[in-house]
């Protein structure tokens, strides 16, 4: 399952890292680690967490670690994957063929649909990311969000 991380991918996980350790704590637990590959536009269930932690040494992983653990244990998603989930999730939701939808309806999306939606706070993470001047999301935009 090793794969090598580009080094914006690096840096794009460091960057989820900062926004899901709030409390500027410097390590995260399991959940925190899944809003990490959330937010970089991996989807993982809650049953795939607990294989990539099965044989870790801890629950916790800190900032410096996290990279190295995403590359050793977990099979990302490819880009083209990524923008082919968003582009169905958006379909159900975009009435006008714009891809553009509101926030709240991204919000919808994010925690009721999917085979393990997320919770509020999860997607209050993803969403504290989008443009802060506009209550609409963009596909393209998230796109580029999750292929940072």
């Amino acid at each position: 399952m090793a794969q090598k991380l580009s080094e914006s991918l690096k840096a794009a996980i460091r960057d989820a890292f900062d926004k899901v350790d709030v409390d500027r704590r410097g390590h995260v637990d399991r959940g925190g680690a899944r809003e990490v590959l959330q937010l970089i536009g991996q989807n993982p269930t809650r049953e795939e967490m607990g294989a990539y932690f099965k044989e870790a040494v801890s629950d916790v992983l800190d900032r410096d670690a996290i990279a190295d653990f995403i590359e050793q244990r977990v099979s990302l998603k490819s880009q083209m994957a990524i923008n082919e989930d968003i582009a169905e999730a958006f379909a159900k939701f975009d009435t006008n063929d714009q891809f553009v939808i509101s926030k709240v309806d991204f919000r919808e999306i994010l925690t009721k649909l999917g085979d393990e939606p997320l919770t509020e706070a999860e997607a209050a993470s993803i969403i504290e990311c989008l443009d802060k001047s506009s209550d609409k999301v963009k596909v393209s935009d998230l796109s580029k969000l999750l292929s940072a």
